[in-house]
């Protein structure tokens, strides 16, 4: 069971995971980097991976894709005499995903997944995408297999910057950055980007990855509960995440495990702590007190 103490607020919402690829603290959305063959390294942060203009925030973003063992320096995201030079020299197909690992977003509302992305520096000799080439946004929620939410499909070397907001190589226009809203009722997401590509210069630039949400509200009861009274039901906050289920410790409090209502008759006297409950994380806090004198305190874990 894990409790909900700390986050960071950002536009309104509450940060669950980030990753930024500078190597911070703030940097906690933990990932499976591209894999890359055998001959060259793999692709990671630093300055063999990114130029001026490549990361949307800080110095550091992640490059991934390529399809060839045959391309420039990798380190030079250039043009050469009209020809692009940074290649991620990849023909291993799992180069070409970068995914991010499941998290717990039982405890929010209305979660969202954010990601900014540009292509390969633009110049010609096709380092875009061609008609063929595919950026999947894919998710995993609960658990399950990897389906897609959005795609972009390839057309005429089709290139573009962070400062692009709307992508659009052929057909329906994608947002940059991109921005899947979580269905409610979901309690682990998980994330990834997977290219299809058949060039080494056709490379992906993913940075200032964001999943966000709002944190559930809270509940309490009555200010006095005495031993007597038939029913004390709780007071739920509007924003209460819906799904979860009350307990209480220590043992003794007659509770209703859906609807947090208490039955003080068939309860010992006594201080408690009720949580709410959902799937592995506690949401929200209360105690109260059954018998003569009573105190309640609710708890918000923000």
């Amino acid at each position: 069971m894990k409790i909900i103490f700390t986050s960071t607020s950002v536009s309104g919402q509450t940060v669950i995971a980030y990753q930024g690829f500078e190597g911070l603290g703030s940097d906690t959305w933990n990932y499976i980097p591209p894999i890359q063959n055998a001959s060259t390294p793999q692709v990671l942060i630093g300055a063999a991976n990114y130029g001026v203009g490549y990361a949307k925030v800080g110095n550091n973003s992640m490059r991934f894709g390529g399809g060839s063992t045959t391309c420039g320096t990798a380190a030079s995201p250039n043009c050469v005499n009209g020809q692009s030079t940074g290649g991620n020299c990849n023909d291993n197909q799992n180069g070409r995903i970068l995914q991010f690992q499941p998290v717990e977003i039982s405890c929010y509302n209305n979660v969202r997944v954010s990601v900014a992305y540009r292509t390969h520096v633009v110049c010609s000799g096709g380092p875009g995408l061609d008609s063929g080439d595919q950026i999947f946004f894919e998710v995993s929620e609960n658990g399950g297999p990897f389906s897609t939410a959005a795609t972009i499909n390839g057309f005429g070397d089709c290139v573009w910057n962070y400062s692009n907001t709307n992508i659009s190589c052929t057909g329906p226009a994608i947002q940059n950055p991109f921005v899947y809203s979580v269905p409610p009722g979901r309690n682990t997401l998980a994330f990834r980007i997977r290219l299809n590509v058949n060039r080494a210069d056709e490379v992906l630039y993913v940075d200032d990855v964001k999943l966000t949400g709002d944190l559930s509200g809270g509940f309490s009861y009555p200010a006095l509960v005495c031993n007597t009274a038939l029913i004390a039901a709780p007071t739920l906050d509007i924003d209460l995440v819906s799904g979860g289920t009350f307990s209480a410790t220590p043992a003794g409090l007659n509770i209703n495990a859906f609807s947090g209502n208490i039955t003080p008759p068939s309860s010992l006297e006594g201080l408690y702590t009720v949580n709410y409950i959902r799937f592995t994380e506690v949401c929200a806090s209360s105690t109260v007190a059954i018998g003569g004198s009573i105190t309640t305190t609710t708890i918000y874990h923000d």
